[in-house]
């Protein structure tokens, strides 16, 4: 039988506090702690995202991903001060057995290529706090380190003040490891607590180049906004904080 993890409020703290040391920069803002689009709570229902943005949903197209997702798109709105030719809102069901209930865990954004870059990356700034130079994380493989470390303009990085270690503190002990076990089951105790303490809750990625990014990371290239030019793109990503919601009830 497998061995329980057990993962003790003070030594979430403990990882808490080493991570802060290797990646907090004094004297720099805060990044938002929670990298909500908006201010849309993540886990928010396709109806309640349209209602804070003020757009009819039965005017959307709200379909069924190949992964099981709900996809609305909106097209033509502006967000970041500049005109999107598209945004995508992903609402995903964490818990297909006990509910019907899909809530928000991902928004992506494309920009046509003549859209003002500096413009975007400014409010992104303005709105979630510096981007990050470097952040380490822990592979839910291996347990091993996985730094980021900005090289290049045009590409940048957002990572929540808030980790899923916070979530965890907020569970009961079987709760925190069956939540954790999704992610990084079979590694030691001690490599999961430091990829709790590590993991964002929420992350934000912003290409001003989507297709070369897309290209380098991936070893293709997309075609589908390709009337657009090289569209550019923000993902923003609370998987982790909907998930945790919607089995646990969990507060950000």
């Amino acid at each position: 039988m497998k061995a329980r993890r057990v993962f003790s409020v003070a030594a979430i703290a403990l990882s808490l506090c080493l991570l802060a040391g290797l990646c907090g920069c004094s004297g720099e803002a805060e990044v938002s702690p929670a990298l909500e689009f908006q201010g849309i709570p993540w886990n928010s229902s396709p109806e309640e995202v349209c209602e804070a943005l003020g757009l009819d949903i039965n005017r959307q197209e709200l379909s069924t991903t190949s992964d099981g997702s709900q996809l609305l798109t909106v097209s033509g709105s502006e967000f970041f001060g500049e005109p999107a030719v598209y945004t995508y809102f992903f609402f995903d069901n964490y818990t297909p057995e006990a509910s019907d209930y899909y809530g928000l865990s991902m928004v992506q954004i494309f920009y046509p290529e003549d859209c003002d870059k500096g413009a975007i990356l400014s409010a992104l700034t303005k709105e979630y706090g510096p981007e990050a130079q470097e952040y380490t994380q822990y592979s839910y493989f291996t347990g091993e380190e996985i730094t980021y470390t900005k090289t290049e303009e045009g590409s940048s990085r957002w990572f929540s003040q808030r980790t899923m270690a916070d979530i965890l503190t907020n569970l009961s002990e079987e709760d925190r490891q069956t939540f954790l076990d999704f992610y990084v089951d079979g590694l030691s105790d001690e490599a999961a607590e430091a990829f709790a303490a590590a993991e964002p809750a929420a992350y934000i990625q912003w290409e001003e180049d989507y297709y070369s990014w897309v290209s380098n990371s991936f070893g293709g290239t997309q075609s589908q906004h390709e009337e657009y030019g090289r569209v550019a793109w923000v993902n923003l990503n609370g998987a982790i904080v909907a998930r945790a919601k919607q089995m646990f009830g969990a507060d950000e």
